[in-house]
């Protein structure tokens, strides 16, 4: 259960930098090289450092007759008195112990032909515990992954 608010505003959203580089707090100082070395693969506009880039760029990228005229932001985690079940085995091999995610539903215009049409704009991280936290005894304290998905969705 993920429970959260929402805003309106008018014109386009800000959509904030996030990470998707685990950080040695959520791994813990590695053993050997290689498991958790600093990595930023960049697919099309997508990098790790930050992944929301991808949705700033699709806006930066937007025809010059479109423009985003009003905007409806809704924040949703766990953090918030939520949580996640899963089944026992998920639990054990990949437990999602946290979840976030931010909506953004854009109006949009365009200057030429006055038609105005919906966008959805999406971010969302899922922090994965899947194996034993280096350096730890207690296999109950396990390494932190952010699993990220973002995508923008038009409604013409």
């Amino acid at each position: 259960m993920a429970l959260g608010n929402y805003s309106e505003s008018e014109g386009a959203p800000i959509i904030n930098n996030k990470t998707a580089i685990p950080s040695t707090e959520q791994t813990g100082p590695p053993p050997i090289l290689g498991y958790t070395d600093t990595y930023d693969p960049k697919v099309g506009d997508f990098t790790a450092s930050n992944y929301n880039g991808t949705l700033q760029s699709f806006i930066v990228k937007m025809p010059s007759n479109l423009s985003i005229i009003n905007t409806t932001t809704m924040e949703v985690s766990t953090a918030n008195n939520g949580g996640i079940n899963n089944i026992p085995y998920i639990k054990k091999h990949a437990d999602a112990s946290s979840f976030e995610t931010t909506y953004w539903i854009e109006e949009v215009q365009n200057s030429k032909t006055g038609q105005i049409y919906l966008q959805l704009q999406y971010s969302q991280q899922t922090i994965l515990e899947f194996i034993t936290k280096f350096g730890q005894k207690d296999p109950n304290i396990r390494i932190q992954w952010p699993h990220v998905n973002v995508n923008t969705l038009l409604k013409q």
